[in-house]
């Protein structure tokens, strides 16, 4: 207010609206995740990851890239937010080259969508949520986040982010029911009911369809300790789901 009263300050009859907008504009600036160019490492390199990301997940990946996002839980300490970094620096040099774009590739990493909303998506720059609260987060947001066939947002406070249609974007966590995790065994699938045991401090507030809808969005990845197991939906019915289960050893 002094600002506005004194003669010959850069705010001088400044209409004190405008004034508010300047500044709810300049704490929003302040309070984003800022994007990131850099990363050393490769998503394809077994000296850097685990070989079951490599050889297993990666292909998965990359094959539903424009289409699903993707959402790895499990044990800490693998390597998981790592292995999302190099994969949102790779595809967003695809972007890069594919569009023939002048805008650096990279990735926004957070906790929350209101980190994000002081920048509208961009295809090349990939959006990390990272170890989130679920249980402030509705369920369309998380699918709206992980459908990247299309332009989307998700509800935040004041102003809701927006992503971009085949803007990479990936939920790692370490929240997980470790007790629920099949014992160890050579047969290469489990069934959905004993995979949504494990992901259940996650969906267990989620009604069926919410859930299958969920997964529908994402190629969906448990890192766990005997085995890392993955669910790719193919059917409308949680009877003919099954899940893929391979050696974390490998």
């Amino acid at each position: 207010v002094e600002g506005i009263k004194e003669e010959g300050g850069p705010l001088y009859n400044w209409p004190m609206s405008l004034v508010e907008k300047a500044c709810n504009n300049l704490q929003k600036s302040q309070d984003g995740a800022d994007g990131e160019h850099f990363f050393p490492l490769s998503p394809a390199s077994k000296q850097d990851f685990k070989s079951v990301l490599v050889d297993k997940v990666l292909p998965l990946v990359l094959a539903f890239a424009m289409l699903s996002g993707l959402f790895i839980v499990g044990v800490p300490s693998v390597g998981k937010t790592p292995w999302c970094c190099a994969l949102a620096m790779a595809i967003g040099r695809l972007h890069e080259r594919v569009h023939q774009l002048r805008r650096r590739p990279g990735w926004r990493r957070g906790k929350q969508f209101d980190v994000f909303r002081q920048k509208p998506g961009e295809v090349q720059e990939a959006i990390l949520l990272d170890d989130p609260s679920f249980d402030k987060i509705g369920v369309e947001d998380l699918m709206s986040f992980l459908d990247l066939g299309f332009q989307g947002h998700s509800d935040a406070r004041y102003t809701p982010p927006k992503w971009a249609k085949n803007q990479w974007r990936s939920i790692m966590c370490n929240l997980w029911n470790r007790k629920a995790e099949p014992p160890a065994s050579e047969d290469m699938h489990i069934s959905y009911a004993a995979f949504e045991k494990m992901l259940w401090p996650i969906i267990g507030h989620m009604a069926l369809d919410h859930r299958l809808a969920f997964f529908k969005r994402s190629v969906t990845v448990i890192v766990g300790v005997h085995a890392l197991y993955c669910l790719l939906y193919t059917s409308p019915s949680p009877r003919d789901l099954s899940t893929s289960r391979m050696p974390s050893s490998a």
